[in-house]
């Protein structure tokens, strides 16, 4: 709609300015949520269970665990679940926009959106048995990865007798065959995790041919320019959401296994706790109604 000629010009620009400042107030309020919730609050939380995990190796029960388990707990476990977990405030931009992107959508094109966005929704339905399989791949990798380092912590703790006996190629060995292991489980998780991003990224191209071809066949009046190009940038909007949805969904699944391998840490037995002593200046014996007596040496008297 054209503006008229009799509309004042500072109108115009007071409503600059006003839609300048609300960009600017959305911008730093989203600067300041991730900072607060990708950041800070991920950075207490990592600290307070490196601090839990660490006291617990103090108080732990002798022969109980494997050799490496701290190592592992907090250098893969904790800082990857950490590192990963910085992404997730964006689940909730990514959350509005999808609901704002969609509803525009089916404004402008109709049931013929419908298609589209089913085929991008259906990212989700393959997402969830890819997801299955990256969690199973990595609580396999972690543990194997606890096996690794317990097997070279008793090569380095024990170089001397392993060098004494000639045992080098035997030990040599038998690492590889850990690390093989490991690195099985490693490549099947990064590639159950790759297939659902790039399914992720693919599904927005995919969304927009069905949506236009159901349009030119159902409304080929509404096959238009101003219907058409409008479609295909929410459609790339939605990429962002689509994409983001099931990173959060595979960052959630590693965050329960690393959580899930801590609290079973953390429920260990531990040593048992040594008898308490009375305090300072409190009562050693107490005797009621009793008779003391011991054996008179010479030149002492006897009680």
């Amino acid at each position: 709609e054209p503006i008229p000629p009799e509309e004042p010009l500072w109108r115009g620009f007071a409503f600059a300015g006003g839609l300048g400042a609300c960009l600017l107030l959305e911008q730093w309020s989203k600067t300041q949520g991730l900072h607060i919730a990708g950041d800070e609050a991920i950075l207490r939380a990592s600290s307070a269970a490196m601090q839990l995990v660490t006291l617990k190796a103090g108080r732990l029960r002798t022969g109980v665990g494997s050799d490496g388990a701290e190592q592992t707990l907090l250098g893969k476990d904790l800082v990857g679940a950490a590192d990963m977990a910085r992404f997730l405030p964006l689940m909730w931009l990514c959350l509005s926009s999808l609901v704002g992107g969609l509803t525009v959508v089916f404004v402008l094109s109709g049931l013929a959106g419908g298609l589209g966005v089913l085929v991008m929704a259906g990212t989700f339905f393959v997402s969830i048995p890819l997801g299955r399989r990256a969690k199973r791949s990595q609580a396999a990798m972690l543990k194997a990865s606890e096996e690794t380092a317990g097997a070279t912590r008793e090569l380095l703790d024990g170089a001397k007798v392993v060098k004494f006996m000639g045992w080098e190629e035997t030990y040599l060995a038998h690492i590889c065959r850990r690390r093989a292991t490991e690195l099985t489980h490693l490549r099947t998780y990064r590639i159950a995790i790759n297939v659902v991003v790039q399914i992720g990224r693919a599904s927005p191209i995919i969304s927009i041919l069905c949506t236009v071809l159901v349009l030119v066949l159902t409304s080929p009046d509404r096959f238009r320019a101003d219907v058409v190009l409008p479609i295909i940038s929410l459609f790339q909007a939605l990429r962002v959401p689509f994409i983001m949805l099931p990173m959060v969904f595979q960052i959630l699944i590693a965050i329960q296994v690393a959580a899930s391998r801590i609290s079973a840490y953390l429920q260990l037995p531990e040593q048992p706790a040594p008898p308490a002593a009375a305090g300072e200046g409190g009562t050693l014996v107490s005797l009621d109604g009793a008779t003391v007596s011991w054996p008179a040496r010479s030149g002492a008297p006897a009680a």
